[in-house]
């Protein structure tokens, strides 16, 4: 028997049908996706719950909510602190850009409720403007400011602890 004589295996979209095969697809890119609230509605009630008032404000009012959604692609989605040493605690948040899809954080200090945006199309030091590479953070204790920073990382790889000065976040490499 000749090679181009023999019968060929079914292909596999055949056997499934392209509409299942579109739906698995369409599936596969909304599971793999990260998760990016673009709305207060698409945050559970948990987790808009464990925000306080001043924060949800902050992040739902005005500038920051026109153009910032809260990204749920890391879990803790936000981190508390004392950032800018005042003694009271301050929040620090992740979100997306929504004109670009950048991803950075929020910090919202509880003192003036201002609001500091780091990453999400505002660069920082060796983190850029857009910290999709991040898959980890904490909250460090005690920074060169003798307030607490944000450690950020891309683990096995590299992290950086972010800090406040007194007028602006600065960025420390730590390791890479």
């Amino acid at each position: 028997m000749q090679w181009d004589a023999m019968p060929r295996p079914p292909c596999a979209v055949a056997s499934i049908g392209r509409p299942l095969l579109a739906s698995l697809l369409i599936f596969a890119a909304l599971v793999l996706s990260p998760a990016v609230a673009t709305s207060v509605d698409d945050l559970s009630f948990a987790q808009w719950s464990s925000l306080p008032g001043w924060v949800q404000e902050s992040v739902t009012k005005g500038d920051p909510a026109s153009r910032y959604a809260v990204c749920l692609c890391l879990n803790p989605f936000y981190q508390r602190g004392d950032f800018d040493g005042d003694g009271r605690a301050d929040y620090a948040v992740l979100v997306t850009n929504r004109r670009d899809g950048k991803r950075g954080i929020l910090i919202v200090h509880q003192r003036d409720h201002s609001v500091h945006v780091i990453g999400a199309g505002h660069p920082l030091g060796a983190g850029g403007d857009d910290f999709k590479w991040m898959d980890a953070w904490r909250v460090a204790d005690r920074s060169p400011s003798k307030s607490d920073g944000l450690v950020v990382e891309k683990t096995e790889a590299a992290s950086a602890l972010i800090w406040w000065d007194g007028k602006r976040y600065r960025w420390s490499q730590r390791g890479d």
